[in-house]
């Protein structure tokens, strides 16, 4: 495994953090480097585990400590850290050529908290930091709960008005045979990947004709397969298993979305190929279905294929 670039997500990293030393991950940086591997931070990895350190009582605080700490240490080179663009930017810029205007400030908030959270554990208890990882977990939240109430709208009360039960379509056998019918058609990834373009274009405040829009669908369609069957699975899920999206890990189907944008030969870095380390198993399932489960790696995998584990 040479010449391409690798981004854990957050289990990765706590897994690392309970398994080995953190002088370890120094090592694997030299195999990387010495195997032309790039290894860059997701900043939704980030976020999660920082979301966990605003209360020393959150039985995962020293845990996710440990794991910033080897992220940190990961994607600490040229002395800098480094981090792979946000699903938003990455579309942001590959259709439109322009970055949203907070790009650069959110990334640079994100890089000085975690100097400062690192450099010394007990900068926790600053006011300002304090108040800051807060504030992550506060807007981690937030988003998780504006994406349940979008799924809610757009996928349940859009199909039955009246219900806000996730199983309501389900239940119903007409519904769920239509909802079958959908999920297996062609218009399912047209919608998934129009929502994509209009976000993208929002986020920059453009707009543009249909035609130019249909467009761009057509090739985000064509690029980002991962993330469109994720969707599709996502669908599945709740439509004909019933299955309730606000309960446990499902709530981070958001970031699971996010984090697999960059999966594959990503146009952002010369088409290098970018592997996401990960166990999650409907992200495995997604890549599979999509044709592109030799870009997801489960930990072990990984660490073998470079050279870790021998």
């Amino acid at each position: 495994m040479r010449d391409c670039i690798v981004v854990f997500d957050t289990n990765s990293y706590r897994y690392l953090a309970r398994e080995i030393p953190d002088k370890q991950i120094l090592d694997l940086n030299k195999i990387e480097k010495k195997n032309s591997i790039t290894s860059l931070g997701s900043h939704y990895v980030a976020f999660e585990l920082i979301s966990h350190l605003s209360d020393k009582t959150d039985p995962h605080f020293e845990n996710c400590y440990q794991a910033l700490n080897l992220l940190y240490k990961h994607i600490k080179y040229d002395k800098n850290l480094h981090f792979i663009a946000n699903a938003e930017a990455i579309l942001c810029k590959l259709l439109y050529k322009e970055l949203p205007p907070y790009t650069d400030e959110v990334n640079h908030r994100l890089v000085n908290l975690i100097y400062k959270i690192i450099s010394d554990k007990n900068n926790l208890q600053d006011k300002i930091i304090h108040k800051e990882v807060s504030r992550i977990e506060q807007e981690l939240n937030e988003i998780e709960e504006r994406f349940l109430d979008e799924l809610r709208r757009s996928i349940i009360k859009r199909i039955k008005p009246n219900s806000e039960k996730w199983n309501s379509i389900k239940e119903d056998s007409d519904l769920r045979k239509r909802a079958l019918t959908f999920l297996n058609s062609k218009n399912q990834d047209y919608y998934t990947a129009y929502s994509n373009v209009i976000k993208a274009a929002n986020a920059l405040e453009i707009r543009e004709s249909y035609l130019e829009t249909h467009k761009k669908v057509l090739w985000v369609k064509s690029i980002f397969k991962v993330q469109l069957e994720f969707y599709r699975l996502i669908l599945k899920k709740i439509w004909i298993d019933g299955a309730n999206a606000d309960k446990g890990s499902r709530r981070n189907w958001i970031w699971d979305l996010h984090i697999i944008l960059c999966l594959g030969n990503n146009l952002l870095f010369n088409e290098k190929e970018v592997y996401l380390i990960t166990s999650d198993g409907e992200i495995l399932e997604a890549a599979s279905n999509a044709g592109a489960d030799k870009y997801v790696l489960k930990l072990e995998e990984y660490l073998t294929a470079c050279g870790f584990y021998t």
